[in-house]
């Protein structure tokens, strides 16, 4: 029923995980400044991407609605609440698409970073605390909020696309 064990020559040595080698030089990042607190390859992936396309907020969306859509699939590790996230992004409104836009600054394009996300320490818009827990590294997402989630009554609502640049893990 059993028989001896199968000699192999891994046997005194762990194999070797290939899944996680990656190869940084395969991005060509010389150009991409890295994100506060150091960087990766995938930092200079996520910064070349040209600008998005968005289009005008929904006029009829809820006050309270939140909407999200990965537009581009990521990477571990996933964004939590607490986390810090660097994100570059463009917004839009009921009569303006394109504000906030990121990928417009002359001086090239610099990440946002956003500390504690989700913990209420009301630095950001809540469409970000809401719309970004779950999202992965290099992710695109398109947020889509009404105007409770925004900036308050009378503001909003608000579509936004997001890029995660970086994650900072919470302690």
């Amino acid at each position: 029923m059993f028989g001896a064990p199968v000699e192999d020559e891994l046997a005194d040595e762990e194999a070797p995980i290939e899944d996680d080698v990656v190869d940084e030089d395969f991005f060509d990042t010389t150009s991409v400044p890295e994100p506060e607190g150091g960087g990766s390859w995938w930092a200079g992936e996520v910064l070349d991407r040209r600008r998005p396309d968005i289009g005008l907020a929904p006029e009829d969306f809820p006050a309270d609605g939140l909407e999200v859509e990965t537009l581009i699939e990521g990477y571990n590790p996933i964004v939590e609440e607490g986390d810090t996230v660097s994100v570059v992004f463009i917004g839009a409104d009921t009569t303006s698409d394109g504000f906030d836009d990121m990928w417009s600054d002359p001086d090239g394009i610099e990440p946002f970073i956003i500390e504690d996300l989700g913990e209420g320490a009301g630095l950001v818009m809540e469409l970000f605390d809401q719309g970004l827990v779950g999202a992965q590294l290099a992710e695109r997402r398109q947020i889509t909020a009404g105007e409770n989630l925004a900036e308050g009554p009378g503001y909003g609502p608000f579509v936004y696309i997001v890029d995660i640049v970086g994650i900072d893990k919470a302690a």
